[in-house]
């Protein structure tokens, strides 16, 4: 990412493939809410970030924040299915790219 902003090298550790727009004021990336079908924006000159969709911003902090709330559902999701012996396709695949 070279020089880019905190909240940009975030999102790129987290394999959201944030992508710059208009000229890298403000970023693009994948909505870690959205299962692939929408982006969230980033503003690297305030370090904040938007979802239009889910109806969510904030800084960096929030935007972990918000990320780990999504991963506790999720986990909560798989110990569910697991204990029923009844995988879906969706959480295995969560589970397998999650580490």
């Amino acid at each position: 990412m070279g020089n880019a902003s905190k909240i940009v090298a975030f999102a790129e550790a987290r394999g959201l493939a944030p992508k710059k727009e208009f000229w890298g004021l403000r970023w693009s990336a994948i909505c870690p809410n959205s299962k692939g079908k929408h982006r969230l924006r980033l503003f690297p000159r305030k370090e904040t970030w938007q979802c239009q969709e889910c109806k969510k911003k904030g800084d960096e902090t929030e935007l972990k924040h918000w990320i780990w709330v999504l991963d506790q559902e999720r986990l909560s999701t798989f110990m569910k299915e697991t204990e029923s012996g009844d995988m879906s396709k969706e959480t295995m695949a969560w589970w397998m790219g999650r580490y």
